[in-house]
């Protein structure tokens, strides 16, 4: 006679899923322990971050890169797109064929580098691998960038991250980037905004407006701010990295919903 085992009990299914992500919460403090300890020991802001040579000069030590480094770094040269930051198909192009078709929400994307080599390397060990420090750098090249670029703005917003992003990484990515930007450029800090949901997967190859349409109310205005700061003003909205520039648009759409005049982003690197 064949014999059936009952199903586990809601107490033993809800055991093994706690136990389970308190076994991976663990671990992740061990590894992020781990390089905190190798952070001390091998002191990084001496070394080159990218190839580990001993830094020199002061420029170096500013930088946490190597002069060969330095001079590697993928900067963002040619014509662009002067909405997106693309790059234009023709010389005389000043308009991309995407923005003339969508217009995007904001006015200007202010970034140094493209996202590759060192720079994508950078990105992926501050907001995965645990290496803090590097906020300072990041910032530094940020903040360099957009007072040399000559631009003024009335507040700074940094993106909003989600309740699981700060759960992995264990930090705000964004937070002290904006302070140091902030404390730079005298541009007052505000946070009008929050993420209300989480954005639609599978969104890879579809065109640009119907991924400007799946991220609306993806943002929604927090309810303690009040949108007269936001009236006829020029904001900076910070990122670290910009890929299509959907969530970024989605952003600047609620601010211009609620009284922005303006809205320029300011990110380390641009896909």
């Amino acid at each position: 006679m064949e014999t059936f085992k009952s199903p586990p009990s809601k107490f033993v299914l809800n055991t093994k899923i706690f136990l389970t992500k308190l076994r991976k919460a663990i671990v992740r403090n061990v590894v992020r322990a781990t390089k905190e300890v190798d952070k001390a020991i091998y002191a990084d802001s001496l070394v080159c971050f990218n190839c580990g040579n001993e830094l020199r000069t002061e420029n170096e030590f500013y930088t946490t890169l190597c002069g060969a480094c330095s001079n590697h770094l993928p900067a963002r040269r040619g014509r662009h797109c002067k909405y997106c930051g693309a790059y234009t198909i023709e010389s005389d192009e000043k308009v991309c064929p995407d923005c003339r078709l969508t217009p995007p929400e904001f006015e200007r994307v202010i970034a140094p580098f493209e996202n590759k080599g060192v720079v994508k390397q950078m990105l992926h060990d501050y907001k995965k691998s645990g290496f803090k420090y590097l906020y300072l750098y990041i910032a530094r090249f940020i903040t360099d960038h957009f007072l040399t670029a000559g631009y003024y703005a009335d507040y700074v917003v940094y993106m909003p991250s989600t309740k699981r992003q700060r759960f992995i990484t264990g930090f705000n990515s964004l937070k002290k980037i904006a302070d140091y930007f902030s404390k730079r450029t005298g541009i007052p800090q505000i946070y009008p905004v929050y993420r209300s949901k989480n954005i639609p997967e599978y969104m890879a190859g579809t065109d640009r407006a119907t991924r400007y349409e799946s991220l609306y109310g993806v943002f929604s205005i927090n309810p303690e701010f009040s949108i007269d700061v936001l009236q006829d003003k020029t904001i900076i909205l910070l990122n670290d990295h910009m890929n299509t520039g959907a969530t970024e648009n989605a952003c600047a759409r609620v601010l211009k919903e609620n009284g922005a005049a303006n809205v320029i982003i300011v990110a380390f690197a641009r896909s």
